[in-house]
């Protein structure tokens, strides 16, 4: 029966004041943040999202789930652990500062990390690739003020620490893992009355095959606790899975309505699902089927041309040895087959990366010097206040938050792309829009002095639209390599707009900044 795909969970929902409790502190007595409030309990009301999907029309307290998060209007996220549903408007939860992310990021230095009261947040829900999926930011818009600030603190959050990619853990409050290290192989199998992550002996085949990832964290944030980094993809599924938690699920073109059984055929057999939960799992892409029973010999057949070979892609799981049949009697020698012509190469991958998404606005004060960043919060802040001279780029030691740095090494022949759009109420088709890209490294920090040399890697200029608005883009293809974390870009705008009397006119710009390597 045809179905229309369901709709991301989203909506906008408040902690409501005084009913905050700490119901976990943080235990580490080796950290100044001991006893530190780690997970709380609170009533969140809910504002219903209305939507066009039956049976309900909205989403409320009802769709709220395990594992969802709570994002508020000072860009922290709490994950939520637990709920209780008293309406569609109200819900007991408990909320963790998951990593202690929230109590590290304050800035008073206190490591305060107590949930926003009153104050409207979103909840969202995670994909299945990591990321927060905010999907109707527009239609909650009128209940969350300057909502695209603080929502790309929820993208950076979970672009730095991928739940789902890189640290992942099925049950992340047992504390049982202080012995193992970062870089061991695990399996999920049985301790006790529990399914765990347990060390894989590689002389044990049956282990072999159910290795699920190596391991990415150990006692982080508290001792015992442990993340690990899947081989495959954690996806949810709309049935049930069979067996147990980490048996290795085969195709079963007959198992309907999963098509997959734990049962390993003795031929062909083509290992699809780790099972993690009843409808949770590592899909292990792309499948690929492993060797079959052996047959006794028979003549040598003529061999085939060779396929031409595709594009390269993920390398699949390795399928499992079948057993050895019997040895059948000698044959006569078969002739010799042909040798088949040589496949193409397959066509190399290309690597795209997103170093910075950020949007703002400056005022042109210095007619003659380009705008980098906010006083007070670096490159990433609303208002931009920090200007430099072009012509003699140098930038203040106290302004090294500027820089952007660079998430992965860029050799040479890389190119970094950036590209936005940018509207100033005072300009025509007569102004230009200026956009400028710098770098520094770790070395110029190191120079003694008061400011850090910039290298200019390039700037363009760009005419405004008559209504005030342009769009702009330049690419840079390096010449020389950048190291990831040891290089920082700098961008600046400017534009000729001339002032209002007085008062020169705000420009709003957004812009993204990213990176190709072929």
């Amino acid at each position: 029966m045809a179905q229309i795909p369901r709709l991301p969970v989203t909506m906008v929902a408040s902690v409501r004041g005084g009913s905050v409790t700490v119901s976990r502190n943080y235990s580490n007595l080796s950290s100044i943040y001991d006893g530190f409030p780690y997970e709380f309990d609170c009533i969140l009301d809910i504002i219903p999202l209305s939507t066009s999907e039956d049976p309900n029309f909205e989403f409320n307290a009802n769709d709220l789930e395990v594992g969802m998060w709570m994002l508020q209007q000072s860009g922290l996220a709490f994950e939520i652990t637990a709920i209780t549903v008293n309406s569609t408007l109200e819900a007991q939860v408990t909320l963790r500062d998951t990593n202690l992310y929230n109590l590290v990021s304050d800035y008073t230095f206190n490591g305060s990390n107590y949930p926003q009261e009153v104050l409207n947040g979103v909840v969202f829900s995670i994909s299945e690739t990591g990321e927060p999926v905010l999907s109707a930011a527009q239609l909650m818009s009128p209940n969350l003020p300057d909502i695209d600030y603080w929502i790309n603190d929820a993208y950076a959050r979970f672009q730095y620490r991928n739940f789902a990619v890189s640290h992942y853990n099925f049950d992340s409050n047992n504390p049982i893992y202080s012995s193992y290290s970062v870089g061991q192989l695990v399996y999920i199998g049985p301790s006790g009355l529990d399914y765990v992550f347990l060390s894989v002996d590689e002389n044990n085949v049956a282990e072999v095959k159910k290795a699920f990832g190596i391991v990415s964290s150990v006692n982080e944030p508290e001792d015992g606790n442990m993340t690990v980094r899947p081989f495959g993809k954690i996806i949810k599924t709309d049935f049930s899975l069979p067996g147990n938690p980490g048996d290795v699920l085969y195709y079963d073109s007959t198992a309907s309505p999963s098509y997959v059984t734990p049962t390993e055929p003795l031929t062909s057999p083509i290992p699809v699902y780790i099972k993690i939960d009843t409808n949770i799992a590592s899909f292990l892409y792309p499948a690929s089927a492993g060797g079959g029973s052996a047959t006794t010999s028979g003549s040598s057949g003529t061999s085939g041309s060779s396929g031409t070979s595709g594009s390269s892609g993920y390398s699949g799981s390795s399928g499992t040895s079948g057993s050895s049949g019997s040895s059948g009697s000698s044959g006569s020698s078969g002739t010799s087959g042909t040798d088949g012509t040589s496949g193409t190469s397959g066509s190399g991958g290309t690597e795209y990366n997103l170093v910075a998404s950020n949007s703002g606005r400056y005022q042109m004060v210095d007619p003659s010097y380009v705008y980098i960043g906010s006083r007070d919060y670096g490159w990433n802040g609303g208002q931009w206040d920090t200007s430099i001279d072009p012509s003699s780029p140098e930038l203040v030691v106290a302004y090294s938050n500027r820089g952007v740095p660079i998430p992965r090494d860029l050799p040479a022949g890389s190119t970094i792309t950036l590209c936005g759009n940018a509207y100033n109420a005072g300009a025509t088709g007569e102004n230009t829009f200026e956009s400028v890209l710098f770098f520094f490294t770790c070395a110029d920090l190191a120079i003694s002095g008061d400011t850090i040399p910039l290298t200019l890697l390039g700037s363009k200029t760009t005419p405004f639209n008559a209504n005030g608005t342009v769009c702009f883009e330049q690419v840079f293809e390096l010449e020389d390599p950048f190291t990831a974390c040891d290089t920082f870009l700098v961008v600046g705008f400017a534009d000729d707009v001339p002032p209002e009397g007085e008062d020169p006119f705000f420009t709003n710009f957004t812009y993204t900044l990213n990176t190709i390597v072929v």
